[in-house]
């Protein structure tokens, strides 16, 4: 299971599409996605979280 950041929801997914129960693959091994984040930071910092 895994939480993604909002970065990677932006390259993995539709912009509408929910990634919540979808599986993604990370070297080779699958992971659910259980949660979505999005840093509540600003500037670089923030983009450094949601990557």
């Amino acid at each position: 299971m895994v939480v993604i950041g909002q970065r990677v929801y932006e390259v993995l997914f539709n912009k509408d599409e929910d990634p919540i129960n979808q599986y993604i693959e990370v070297q080779g091994v699958y992971f659910q996605v259980i949660g979505l984040f999005k840093s509540k930071r600003s500037g670089e910092g923030a983009n450094e979280d949601n990557q």
